[in-house]
């Protein structure tokens, strides 16, 4: 099966449409507390980039063997120049790629001491896309949607999806799979995978949902709302529960694993729910795939992308197992 999965992997062409963010890692250590605030003083020793965002799901895919190409938009500064730099060493076109002076590209900032994450600092400044930047968006985005055989977005609420923009890149017949934010979660209508996390759900929805069937209720109508053809909704360390085509809720247990660093855990299941579907297989093998990976992910400190070897030996070990795990309501 896997192997089967590699082999129609290496034909297809995704394009991953973002929100581009930088992801900065300080390690240090900790020997005392500050005087000025009791706050612990972290002494540097070492700095690293990795990328973020719709960049890390571009990675993501290029890793597992697709061809990708991503379309977003950086600014022309330091932060910008490093994520160029990384995809272009890791063999991922960056000819679609927008440079403005008008965007400060975005950063996230972790500080690491003694094994774990001390604080998180964001530098952002959530500009709109618009004028010339927009046309060329729109221009680039024409160009690609005919090469590629699906289209993933990957929404972080960070200045380049609107209501009026994902109207116009929804409106095709490519298969595109969602990872939405909240303020624009119901404009994404009609699309192939939607796959909120329980966050998000609760979030938009205004509630918390306390027991499984508030949350089967709760997928059932954004799935109505929105007329996808599958949903899932990832819980964390509960698993993933979903709707697919014929309105049949199924739930798939988590991989239990020990838990590192969740950072990049919900754009390594984009990447193999789309990947998977797009290569066949439908969306329990799929929801199991991205189950497996994510599992492998949540294992490593940051955005780190699975490798195929990885991926291949956790698959041959896990997945009939996770396929009578299966449940169906």
């Amino acid at each position: 099966m896997i192997n089967n999965f590699f082999k129609k992997v290496r034909n297809l062409k995704i394009l991953v449409i973002g929100d581009i963010i930088l992801d900065e890692y300080i390690f240090g250590e900790v020997e005392r507390v500050s005087p000025e605030a009791p706050v612990p003083v972290v002494k540097v020793l070492n700095k690293s980039y990795n990328l973020g965002g719709a960049a890390n799901v571009a990675l993501n895919i290029k890793k597992l063997g697709a061809n990708v190409f991503l379309l977003g938009i950086v600014g022309n500064d330091f932060a910008g120049e490093i994520v160029i730099k990384k995809l272009k060493e890791n063999g991922i076109n960056t000819d679609f790629l927008i440079n403005s002076y008008n965007w400060k590209t975005i950063i996230k900032t972790r500080v690491i001491a003694r094994n774990q994450q001390m604080i998180r600092i964001d530098y952002e400044d959530n500009y709109k896309i618009e004028g010339k930047y927009l046309k060329e968006f729109f221009l680039k985005y024409e160009e690609l949607k005919n090469i590629c055989d699906g289209i993933i977005i990957q929404d972080y609420e960070k200045g380049l999806l609107s209501k009026e923009n994902i109207n116009k890149i929804i409106k095709n017949e490519k298969m595109i799979f969602v990872d939405p934010k909240f303020e624009n979660f119901f404009f994404y209508k009609n699309v192939t995978i939607f796959k909120p996390n329980l966050r998000e759900v609760e979030r938009v929805l205004g509630k918390n949902l306390k027991n499984e069937e508030e949350k089967i209720s709760a997928i059932k109508y954004i799935k109505n709302k929105i007329r996808c053809k599958n949903i899932i909704m990832t819980m964390g360390e509960e698993g993933m529960m979903g709707i697919d085509e014929n309105n049949r809720v199924f739930k798939v247990p988590s991989n239990k694993v020990e838990v590192y660093d969740v950072t990049g855990a919900g754009d390594t299941v984009i990447s193999l729910l789309s990947l998977s579907y797009l290569s066949g297989f439908d969306i329990i093998s799929s929801a199991i795939f991205a189950t497996i990976g994510a599992g492998i992910e949540v294992t490593k400190l940051g955005a780190v992308p699975i490798e195929k070897e990885e991926l291949t030996r956790e698959i041959k070990k896990h997945y009939n197992l996770f396929l009578n795990k299966i449940k169906w309501e």
